[in-house]
């Protein structure tokens, strides 16, 4: 019996619940997919949790960037209402970055107490650069795997993405070095 079979059937008189399956139907069920399931290749996820969060990572990092050239032309120009208008997108994209730390600060703050809780923030955004420079490497390891495969464009986006990623990084080492007084 094919699992769609079992798991699109239904009837009026259908009314599973744990109580009433019994173990036999239990084995028969799992027979079922397991059958279904034995020549199927693994299924190859097209954008998975890390793939997802890197790309909503890279989009802030580079509307960071953008807003921040944009805020210093605006500056030079004279444009009041441009500035604000980059100041505001600027702002928004660190606010992001510091949520996106926030989970390795509550962590932190549970295992750093006593005389070691001066150093959440550092040892945040130095763990938060780790991973920033994890995703970096991603994007330079599929950046010369495309070009191993002549994919030219594949590997120009992977290498701005690795690129951007570790512009990211320097910058995030640079506050940390700053936040434990080794940069003025």
């Amino acid at each position: 019996m094919k699992l769609t079979k079992i798991l699109l059937e239904s009837s009026e008189d259908d009314s599973y619940d744990d109580e009433n399956l019994s173990e036999n139907e239990f084995a028969a069920l799992a027979a079922a997919i397991e059958k279904e399931l034995k020549d199927k290749a693994p299924v190859k996820e097209a954008a998975g949790i890390l793939g997802i969060l890197s790309y909503i990572l890279l989009s802030n990092t580079i509307a960071h960037m953008i807003s921040s050239m944009a805020k210093k032309i605006a500056k030079k120009q004279g444009w009041s209402a441009t500035e604000d208008i980059a100041t505001k997108i600027y702002d928004w994209t660190h606010k992001n970055e510091q949520a996106f730390m926030s989970p390795i600060k509550r962590v932190l703050s549970v295992v750093m107490v006593g005389p070691t809780k001066k150093y959440i923030d550092p040892v945040t955004k130095g763990l938060y650069a780790i991973f920033i420079f994890f995703l970096a490497g991603q994007y330079g390891g599929a950046a010369l795997d495309a070009v191993k495969n002549s994919k030219w464009g594949a590997t120009a986006f992977n290498t701005v993405k690795s690129l951007v990623k570790g512009k990211e990084v320097h910058t995030l080492i640079r506050g940390v070095l700053s936040d434990i007084g080794v940069l003025g």
